[in-house]
């Protein structure tokens, strides 16, 4: 009698697992194309610095505050690199409550990781507009 209300137990966490990586995957999903425009404006703020060192005695705090912003860019683009290389899709050996808590820690994780992105985006836009 246990081991039958252990299995439906265990199925019943089934849809939750499902619902989690699917909502996981579709955040990753949703900011994966974003991907090229954070070198786009990596790129630009690099040209941007490069013009602005022609006259760097003038322009010191532009070049901080762009170099700076840059590094953002970078970090956001490293981030995802990252948790992508390190997300485990498969979540071998995992008991079902230890993949939904995955699941949950991911799904946190992967919720920063979109605003961090799309932060790092918003700056620099302002600053190569």
């Amino acid at each position: 009698m246990l081991s039958v209300w252990l299995l439906s137990a265990c199925q019943g966490n089934q849809p939750q697992q499902e619902t989690l990586f699917r909502e996981v995957i579709e955040v990753h999903d949703a900011v994966m194309p974003r991907m090229g425009e954070l070198m786009q404006l990596q790129q630009a703020l690099s040209q941007r610095i490069e013009k602005l060192q022609q006259d760097s005695a003038r322009n010191q705090d532009s070049i901080a505050h762009l170099t700076a912003l840059k590094e953002e860019v970078q970090q956001a683009d490293r981030a995802m690199m990252e948790w992508m290389h390190d997300f485990d899709s498969e979540m071998e050996g995992m008991s079902q409550e230890e993949k939904i808590s995955y699941l949950q820690q991911e799904q946190k994780k992967v919720e920063a990781l979109r605003e961090e992105i799309n932060t790092a985006i918003s700056h620099a836009q302002e600053a190569v507009k």
